[in-house]
């Protein structure tokens, strides 16, 4: 045998252990999509459709290099050339689809189709490209449709990943960039080398970036589960915080009401069981409630306790009230305000007020109680953790703020900021 065959047969059996050892990650890939539990179903279809088509394109490349090394069979390269300028761009467009899932988006496949349009028209014209009687390529005016219409989705990519990144500022999110740069710099040697290579670095860096993507997608999908795990734990220790005080003390009213007044206890227990039942519901909302509603909320809480310390009042200054914050994140500082007072026992004063303030709604809950220990400006006392998690929830729902100021002889007012969304602007 000549030198040149025994280099084509060694590079040939290096093409197919190369291919081989792609579409086995490709088929172990394909697996845990099928059986893994924790994927959306938009989520399963986008990322099996990716890995059919970057697999189908191993192949592609395998048949299309073998088909050029003997020069045969002219339709049938230029249906697989063909195949090859079609689902390029809508493997990048797939890849835009797993970083925003917005169905009303649906230009976005525009492109794919004019460009799947352009290369079919190979089987009767000279339009996107065609092959000599002799198998020779030859590039038509819009032979490089595929590549513009790619290097734009690849653009749109990776602005979008680095639009994500700047909102969120999680590490994760450093993924979609990176895969991004791994295609881009791919088609850049694959330029270079002049097609001088058996199997292309696109193709090797488009089953990586599957395999990426995939792995993308479950750290997303952690982080939301502990998310969600934070959202419960905080809503069941908000439930150990402000129930069992309470109780005792609205219990200990009723069982004296019913020596005393026996028409009033039975009120009385009927609006303790229709508050508890949506305390108990506010608490399961894990997205933001109208502020009206958290107010209304509060009020009956304030009437309860009312029963107990006939002594104080609250008054209310309510000049906006169209806003959304976390449930229960209003009664909380209410039954603060409470606390304090309970010190003083002698006219307690409790006032609460909401507007809007430039780009900021504002809450402000202030009571002429004694204040904390020593005036801190900082709630570390474990009878305020309530407090604290009130902020952490204002923080993590809507971006908001809490600030606590509390003087010994002038009372508490702590005050809650919640940025104005843009559409109310």
């Amino acid at each position: 045998m000549t030198d040149d065959l025994i280099l084509v047969q060694y590079e040939s059996g290096l093409l197919v252990i190369f291919s081989f050892a792609l579409c086995l990650i490709l088929l172990g890939l394909l697996f845990a999509i099928l059986v893994d539990p924790y994927l959306k179903k938009w989520q399963r279809s986008v990322l099996l459709s990716a890995t059919v088509i970057v697999g189908s394109l191993v192949f592609q490349g395998q048949i299309d290099t073998y088909l050029g090394l003997f020069k045969v069979s002219r339709l049938g390269r230029i249906l697989v050339a063909m195949y090859g300028y079609q689902m390029r761009p809508l493997v990048i467009t797939l890849f835009i689809r797993l970083l925003a899932p917005d169905k009303k988006k649906r230009w976005i496949w525009i492109p794919v189709i004019i460009n799947a349009l352009i290369y079919s028209t190979a089987l009767f014209s000279r339009i996107a490209f065609s092959y000599t009687e002799d198998v020779k390529f030859m590039r038509g005016p819009l032979g490089y449709c595929c590549h513009v219409i790619s290097l734009g989705l690849l653009f749109w990519l990776l602005g979008l990943s680095i639009y994500k990144f700047g909102r969120r500022k999680k590490l994760e999110m450093l993924t979609p960039i990176g895969i991004t740069v791994l295609i881009l710099g791919a088609v850049a040697i694959d330029y270079f080398l002049d097609d001088a290579q058996w199997i292309t670095y696109l193709t090797v860096s488009m089953v990586c970036s599957c395999v990426f993507f995939y792995i993308w997608v479950h750290l997303q999908f952690a982080r939301e589960h502990d998310r969600a795990l934070m959202a419960e734990q905080d809503i069941q220790f908000t439930i150990a915080q402000v129930q069992p005080h309470f109780l005792y003390g609205v219990l200990s009213t009723i069982q004296a009401l019913c020596m005393t007044d026996p028409d009033r206890a039975i009120e009385v227990t009927e609006k303790v069981g229709r508050y508890l039942q949506e305390n108990e519901d506010a608490l399961r909302c894990e997205t933001l409630i109208p502020f009206h509603k958290e107010l209304e909320h509060t009020k009956k809480y304030v009437e309860l306790e009312m029963v107990r310390f006939p002594n104080f009042r609250v008054e209310y200054d309510v000049k906006e009230e169209d806003f959304q914050v976390p449930a229960i994140s209003l009664q909380p500082l209410v039954e603060n305000a409470i606390r304090q007072d309970e010190r003083v026992r002698d006219q307690g004063l409790i006032r609460v007020s909401a507007s809007r303030e430039g780009d900021f709604h504002e809450v402000i809950v202030w009571d002429n109680g004694t204040g904390f220990q020593n005036g801190s400006k900082h709630v570390s006392d474990p009878l305020h953790v309530d407090l604290n998690n009130v902020r952490e929830r204002v923080e993590r729902l809507c971006g908001g703020t809490m600030e606590v100021e509390t003087f010994p002889t002038d009372g508490t007012i702590v005050t809650i900021r919640i940025p104005v969304k843009k559409t109310e602007k």
